[in-house]
């Protein structure tokens, strides 16, 4: 009995956290991982667009999620050398630019600045989530145990 409210608990669990306010819907510790990698690796452009505010014809860049592929249709790599859509996670964009300076360069710092902050507050969330969904699987196969 207590194996099957353990499994009913987690469960319940995987299906969704919700946080008020934002886009966290994950079903998954793995999923909201890939989505902190995901920020973490925008964090790191925005970072590279504010370093090169003055370099002369820079322009800003920014990192889009590709879109979710239908769950009936996905590549399965069965043989070293086939192809893999792992690379196809993240693109790369041009941002769109608010001004371009006599340099050429497009940056705009408080732009990019509050992008960054956005995308910080945005980590946070999944980290809390993370680490909430972590603890509810602890006590759940803590009381499995009991």
């Amino acid at each position: 009995m207590k194996i099957l409210s353990a499994f009913i608990y987690i469960t319940a669990i995987s299906v969704s956290i919700f946080f008020s306010g934002s886009e966290i819907f994950c079903a998954s510790l793995e999923e909201i991982a890939e989505k902190i990698h995901y920020m973490t690796e925008r964090d790191a452009l925005l970072s590279r667009n504010i370093a090169n505010a003055d370099t002369p014809n820079y322009k800003s860049h920014d990192l889009l999620q590709s879109p979710e592929e239908d769950d009936d249709c996905y590549i399965m790599v069965t043989e070293d050398g086939h192809l893999s859509d792992d690379e196809d996670l993240y693109r790369v964009v041009a941002s769109d630019a608010l001004e371009v300076k006599p340099n050429g360069n497009n940056v705009t710092l408080e732009a990019e600045m509050a992008k960054k902050r956005e995308n910080s507050i945005k980590i946070e969330e999944m980290v809390d989530a993370y680490n909430q969904m972590n603890k509810m699987l602890f006590s759940a196969f803590s009381a499995v145990g009991k």
